[in-house]
């Protein structure tokens, strides 16, 4: 491989043979203006780069989603990837996401110099959530590849209206059941445990979300708000426990699958490149070459 092609927020990218081994933070800063991404340790331990990325799984074909720490990836292993960003979660155009929202809520940002990432890191944290969610399910997973399967399933991920179009990644997020409303919204000072009964909202333990964190760190706000702010998500946790915050109760406590969708994904993306086969993958070992980066698909290769 001495291109990289991925998408930022949306956007195609290539990246050239010289860009291949610079990191992902700094790339993404100086070419794509997304100026969310800090990078201040530079080795991993503070997430400030963090970013989520949505990637083809080689094993099983589904697409996952993944928070990266942006310095200490390089360009080339995002080749076939969606990259989301804070801005791409939400932003003052297109609204805020409600991980935006409630980290704002729980006055979990001083500086702001860390919030992009742990918004990121919560976002990929719940998404992660869901996933596992629909697999427990049995719902199956779209191939994310140049086809579909031709028939509709429970999340929408696949149907023969697509006409041969690859899957579309929002499927990654989306559940059509009571995707957008749930009667304890409308209960003034209902309780998450209202909300956790739901018919399609998100149920994430709060041990998970703060685990999630584990690579985040804050040096001015204090940790209390934003662990608040991630356990408001969780299904096990009474919202009269949480901290102080600005929020409306109704505001608090499980999300639907919906509001789950980072604004990127409320448009179709690009299609993705496909990943090697086998004969391609064989062929550039045979002949590498220096600058060559290789893209392994599968443990065999």
């Amino acid at each position: 491989m001495q291109r990289c092609s991925f998408t930022v927020n949306g956007q195609p990218v290539e990246a050239d043979e010289s860009s291949l081994h610079l990191p992902a933070a700094e790339f993404i800063r100086n070419n794509c203006l997304c100026k969310s991404i800090k990078v201040s340790c530079a080795e991993g331990g503070c997430g400030a780069c963090a970013v989520e990325v949505v990637q083809q799984d080689p094993i099983s074909g589904g697409l996952s989603v993944v928070a990266l720490n942006s310095c200490l990836t390089p360009v080339s292993v995002l080749h076939g990837c969606h990259v989301i960003t804070s801005e791409g979660l939400g932003n003052s155009r297109q609204g805020f996401h409600e991980v935006q929202v409630r980290l704002a809520g729980f006055h979990g940002t001083q500086c702001g110099f860390c919030s992009p990432g742990i918004a990121v890191s919560c976002h990929a944290a719940l998404t992660a959530a869901a996933q596992k969610a629909k697999a427990s399910a049995g719902v199956p997973h779209s191939s994310g590849g140049g086809g579909n399967c031709g028939t509709r399933h429970a999340d929408g991920c696949c149907e023969a209206a697509n006409n041969g179009h690859p899957a579309d990644s929002r499927s990654l997020l989306q559940n059509n059941q009571s995707a957008t409303a749930c009667p304890a919204d409308s209960i003034s000072g209902s309780s998450d445990s209202n909300k956790a009964g739901c018919t399609g909202m998100l149920q994430v333990p709060a041990a998970e979300l703060l685990s999630a964190l584990d690579g985040n760190l804050c040096r001015c706000t204090g940790w209390r708000p934003i662990a608040d702010m991630a356990k408001s998500f969780a299904s096990d946790i009474d919202i009269e426990d949480l901290g102080l915050n600005s929020l409306k109760p109704q505001q608090l406590g499980p999300i639907s699958h919906e509001q789950l969708l980072p604004a990127v994904f409320k448009q179709p993306l690009p299609q993705l490149p496909q990943q090697q086969q086998q004969q391609q993958f064989n062929a550039l070992v045979m002949h590498i070459q220096q600058g060559c980066v290789l893209a392994p698909a599968s443990m065999q290769q």
